[in-house]
């Protein structure tokens, strides 16, 4: 299960009491952004009754966070009498809360968050004879991966980079999350556009060919701004996999199950999410890929990542489309962001789907059907009652109970992205109804 509610370079924070000694707090942050890992505290003196608390000392009060790993602890902050101590990977990117003791606060500010900062941590409020110990969990999501047209290397401009990003289901990354992923390993020859229009590149193993700025020292390489019409590769961001994640043979069509064919997006997002497949499968943008979460000499060659099957030696052009492999599938939960009319946009923005899918409520219950005419499409909506009912909520994100998806490649010539398709693919909307919390489409043929 994956929540997300807050904006992606945020966090946010649920409470678990764990036992009556110690309280387990679960926090959750996305790559380069930032996160609070909470830690409470309260302090008494023996001397007097638990009703009556001494004034606490910054001078005594004692504050420490570690990392564990394994059996070890590595040190992440220490913070006492004013001095504070980081540990060395963590230098730079950690901090307290700059309260007065009586506040009881000793939270963990972490900035520019790396997939390895997830885990286990401690907290330690050690004052006189009192000590407190919390333990937080901490998750990271977001992975940063490099991706090239299939034709050929570097044929990106910077606006055909941020779409060839969008149409995988990414984003184009920026470059704290490009460094980020250099921090946990990423090693890429290969220049890039970032958000910035920037164009950059991660070496962690300095070789012949990829000195860039930094000759032969480990580092992000940078071109610096660009002109937008240069031509480069580009790097992609996603965040979060909302859905179920499935590998299919060549025999299984992913329509038998209810899904469609997964983006490279997806895939690098499930990756992260460790799945792990040592077979190659097909993703919806022609090229062949599979994960590694495993690192095995037979399975990728022993490196860890989504590897990519090319046409060519140099690492160019993606498969023959004859070829046989397996598939990549993805079903998840469709989500709507637009206005009152959302309804009929909704429908013309997917008139290049080729079937009509059916979703009632964000069950796994569906109904997928190939539909070759308009006499098919009518049919089935005549059979479906064609009602859409949609939560009235203007200007916010809104999730449909029920709504259907139709189109045909055998529109009319002529036929635009306009209300004009609903017309001429032999549709009309009969009524548009509005209450204070529903919204009506009535759709028949």
């Amino acid at each position: 299960l994956w929540i997300s509610l807050t904006p992606k370079n945020m966090f946010y924070s649920t409470f678990v009491p764990a036992s009556p000694q110690r309280i387990q707090w679960r926090s959750s942050g996305t790559l380069a952004g930032k996160v609070v890992l909470p830690c409470s505290f309260t302090m008494t003196s023996a001397s007097h009754s638990a009703s009556t608390p001494l004034p606490l000392s910054a001078e005594d009060l004692r504050i420490k966070w570690v990392k564990l790993e394994g059996q070890d602890e590595k040190l992440v902050l220490v913070a006492q009498n004013g001095m504070v101590k980081a540990g060395q990977r963590f230098h730079g990117r950690v901090s307290v809360q700059n309260h007065p003791p009586s506040v009881g606060d000793a939270s963990l500010v972490m900035d520019n968050l790396r997939a390895s900062d997830a885990g286990l941590y401690h907290c330690e409020v050690v004052h006189g004879l009192d000590n407190t110990r919390d333990t937080v969990s901490l998750n990271v999501s977001g992975v940063v991966f490099h991706y090239r047209a299939n034709s050929s290397r570097y044929t990106l401009d910077f606006h055909q980079a941020k779409e060839a990003c969008r149409s995988i289901h990414a984003s184009i990354a920026t470059p704290p999350q490009l460094d980020a992923a250099f921090q946990d390993g990423l090693d890429q020859c290969d220049a890039g556009w970032l958000a910035d229009q920037s164009v950059r590149y991660p070496i962690t193993r300095p070789r012949r060919g990829c000195e860039g700025d930094l000759m032969g020292h480990r580092g992000v390489r940078t071109y610096g701004v660009r002109d937008a019409t240069e031509k480069y590769d580009v790097y992609c961001f996603i965040d979060q996999l909302n859905g179920n994640y499935l590998t299919l043979t060549p025999e299984e069509a992913c329509e038998r199950h209810d899904a469609a064919l997964a983006s490279p997006g997806q895939l690098f997002a499930a990756w992260r999410a460790g799945f792990n497949r040592c077979d190659y499968g097909w993703l919806s943008d022609g090229s062949v890929r599979h994960p590694v979460t495993v690192p095995l000499p037979q399975c990728g060659g022993g490196l860890l990542g989504v590897r990519t099957l090319y046409k060519h030696k140099n690492q160019t052009g993606y498969p023959d489309p004859e070829e046989r492999h397996g598939a990549f599938c993805f079903k998840g939960k469709p989500e709507i962001k637009s206005n009152r009319m959302c309804g009929a946009l909704f429908l013309l923005k997917l008139l290049k789907v080729l079937y009509i899918k059916t979703f009632c409520n964000f069950k796994t219950k569906s109904e997928t059907k190939h539909l070759h005419t308009h006499e098919n499409i009518k049919e089935h909506i005549k059979t479906l009652n064609g009602r859409m009912e949609i939560t009235h909520s203007t200007g916010r994100e809104i999730k449909p109970k029920t709504f259907i998806i139709f189109s045909t490649r055998r529109l009319p010539l002529g036929v635009t992205g306009s209300p004009e398709v609903l017309a001429n693919a032999g549709l009309s909307l009969d009524r548009l109804q509005g209450t204070n919390k529903y919204i009506y489409f009535l759709i028949s043929a």
